[in-house]
């Protein structure tokens, strides 16, 4: 996905790299602890020693110090002959509670390091009960468990705000090409069931659905976005992915160029005629601000009836959103996201981009804040996803009256630096790559209150039924 000057900070979505772990000093965070360390972790309660550790992790969250060792927080908390292992079975309770998170990095093919510690802007909010609960936690599992605490498990999910991604959408085929830092999510023993993943079967149908309404756009052949389906002949998708053919903004387009493929479901599917659509060269609606746009499907020349089109819409809600559309440009592929948005979850996201805004800062070169456009107008629904380039105007629905809504279409994702691989020598954490997304109700309003009744005239068609 491009970008364009309104949205110069933030970017597509894109795969991301392995990185090795940050070799910054521990001195500085040792420093702050003098005098409080325990030669003898048995002397000090579990309580007193997991405060302790906590103190430490957010004295890193301060400062920026990311990739923690376990060896680092045992010399600093426990004492400077202490190893990792003293330490260890109490940073699993703060990582299992989404308090830390764990990233691992490999250093061969068949091996991999220690794991690395990050605080999460939840460890701010920390209360003495909540301490006590995560202390007496500390040796609860089995001997398996406790035995098994420095063994690494590498999946791809990750501990970060917003973060609630499907099973499925995890399981990347041979041609997925990935830069993301692989994160443990699930409890560091064999057979951990994790994250529960079970689905409504309610979910499945109807994603697959809304499959029926999603497609593959293409400029000259080459596969550039997402769009879907709405109203009687018309479908929507982000501006930035047709930008390149509109020839007289923003009425006209080159109609020839652009096509859409529907239903590409496996990666090596062969193009079919009848699947393929061309449109119009007058564009129906344009919209800057939400980075929207409606285009008008071309009639096929075999005679083929237009797909099936989403009719059904609703105002986004702290609920599981479901996404479906064509990462990196391959064959359709759904994820699930868990959406939050300003001013109704202020409380929790403006902590966390805070955080990430200022890390931005020190970890870039050119030492931009590239996150608080998240929090600027329009209103952005954020959240994290395993789409990447390709997925720029798909549909994100939610399930209302057993029916698929749509709610949401993707837009991107920042840092845009990252995205346009402007430092490629600079890996970025999942828990630092941030996607957003327009929600439908913002933009059907907007068109609503315009005062071209054409305008509101399609509004009206292409947002079928509100529930």
């Amino acid at each position: 996905m491009d970008n364009k000057a309104d949205h110069n900070q933030a970017a597509s979505l894109s795969p991301t790299s392995q990185q090795k772990a940050s070799t910054s000093t521990e001195d500085e965070l040792s420093k702050q602890f003098e005098g409080t360390s325990l030669e003898n972790s048995e002397q000090q309660s579990k309580t007193e020693l997991m405060e302790k550790i906590i103190n430490f992790f957010k004295k890193a969250l301060k400062i920026s110090k990311k990739d923690v060792k376990p060896l680092e927080v045992a010399k600093a908390c426990v004492g400077p002959n202490a190893n990792k292992s003293s330490v260890n079975k109490y940073l699993e309770p703060l990582h299992r509670a989404e308090i830390i998170s764990k990233t691992f990095f490999k250093i061969t093919k068949d091996s991999q390091s220690d794991p690395r510690y990050n605080a999460l802007p939840e460890i701010e909010e920390i209360t003495e009960k909540k301490i006590k609960e995560l202390a007496a936690k500390v040796n609860s599992g089995s001997k398996q468990e406790k035995k098994s605490l420095d063994q690494p498990v590498v999946t791809d999910n990750e501990m970060s705000p917003c973060k609630n991604e499907s099973a499925a959408s995890k399981i990347a085929g041979p041609e997925d090409t990935t830069r993301s830092v692989p994160t443990a999510h699930a409890p560091a023993y064999p057979f951990s069931k994790g994250t529960h993943n079970q689905k409504d079967v309610l979910s499945s149908i109807a994603r697959a659905e809304v499959s029926k309404s999603v497609g593959l756009i293409h400029i000259d052949g080459q596969p550039v976005g997402t769009g879907f389906r709405v109203g009687e002949k018309y479908l929507v998708t982000c501006i930035h992915v047709i930008r390149n053919v509109i020839k007289v903004k923003p009425h006209m387009l080159d109609g020839q160029r652009l096509t859409i493929e529907f239903y590409r479901i496996t990666y090596n599917q062969k193009e079919n005629e009848l699947l393929i659509f061309s449109f119009q060269p007058l564009i129906a609606y344009f919209d800057e601000e939400y980075d929207f746009v409606v285009l008008e499907l071309r009639s096929h020349d075999a005679g083929v009836p237009f797909p099936p089109a989403l009719n059904f819409f609703a105002d986004v809600f702290d609920s599981e959103i479901h996404l479906v559309g064509h990462p990196g440009g391959r064959q359709m592929k759904e994820d699930s996201i868990k959406p939050r948005w300003s001013p109704d979850h202020d409380k929790e996201i403006i902590p966390y981009i805070s955080y990430l805004a200022h890390w931005s800062k020190s970890h870039f070169p050119d030492k931009r804040d590239y996150y608080s456009i998240l929090l600027e107008p329009p209103r952005k629904i954020i959240f994290h996803t395993t789409f990447d380039t390709g997925s720029s105007g798909s549909p994100g629905v939610m399930i209302r009256d057993n029916r698929p809504c749509v709610v949401v279409m993707v837009r991107g994702g920042t840092p845009s630096c990252f995205y346009e691989n402007r430092y490629p020598h600079l890996p970025v954490q999942d828990n630092h790559k941030v996607e957003y997304g327009y929600a439908m109700s913002d933009i059907y309003h907007k068109m609503l209150k315009s005062t071209n009744q054409n305008v509101k005239d399609l509004a009206s068609e292409i947002f079928g039924e509100w529930i």
